[in-house]
């Protein structure tokens, strides 16, 4: 058995696209996400500081974060949020079905994308909310509820975890609650079942990111995944 959602959001920096500026979504729901960016001073010897303010129109709410002019994607663990095996195999499933390319559901064809690279703030970020999930007995209902059931959209959790590019940047997440008997192959192919999965899957914007799995069974047994990547 297994159930899954997703979220996509693309967030954007002023840009002379109107049309880009559009692009948030969460599933069917879309609305406008607009990044602006001014200079918060720096120190001698170190990078600037850039703070990010997102407004999200499909919530009416906006958040701040700040991040260094010269952000470069982590692509190594983070002491605190190590990559299982399982978690490794994932990445190389998914990987691998990128290169392959394929069709969704939804009729939308793809002849193959980059890899997706390990990311170490973005490894952590979905870890933190496997456990949370699976330390708080979620059960999983809709993709508006499940992806912001900790009170948090993804992109805030993400930038939390570190990943703060001070650039125009697409983010999107993933959830899934296999059984314990299910294997990454099976995780993978649900997914791609799914046209909003699959074309987070297979999307070549995307390409840093990583695959994580709640540390211990939830209730009921199975383990909570989440997928969390992001453009550079």
């Amino acid at each position: 058995m297994l159930q899954e959602s997703e979220w996509h959001h693309k967030r954007m920096n002023k840009l002379p696209f109107a049309r880009a500026l559009s692009r948030m979504s969460l599933l069917a729901v879309v609305g406008g996400t607009l990044l602006s960016s001014c200079n918060a001073g720096d120190k001698a010897g170190s990078s600037a500081l850039v703070e990010m303010v997102a407004t999200d129109s499909n919530t009416n709410t906006t958040f701040t974060y700040k991040a260094e002019s010269n952000f470069t994607p982590l692509p190594i663990e983070l002491p605190e949020a190590d990559q299982t095996d399982s978690e490794k195999e994932a990445l190389k499933a998914l990987n691998e079905l990128r290169q392959t390319g394929g069709t969704c559901p939804d009729g939308q064809v793809y002849k193959g994308s980059p890899a997706i690279r390990f990311e170490g703030h973005l490894h952590k970020s979905a870890l933190s909310y496997a456990n949370w999930l699976q330390q708080s007995k979620y059960i999983m209902t809709s993709p508006a509820k499940d992806h912001m059931a900790d009170g948090h959209k993804p992109v805030e959790r993400m930038t939390a975890a570190g990943y703060k590019p001070a650039r125009s940047v697409t983010f999107a997440e993933s959830l899934a609650l296999i059984d314990s008997q299910d294997t990454v192959i099976d995780l993978i192919e649900a997914w791609k079942k799914s046209p909003a999965h699959c074309n987070i899957l297979f999307d070549s914007n995307l390409t840093w990111g990583s695959v994580s799995h709640s540390r211990n069974k939830a209730v009921g047994g199975g383990f909570y995944w989440v997928l969390n990547v992001a453009s550079f």
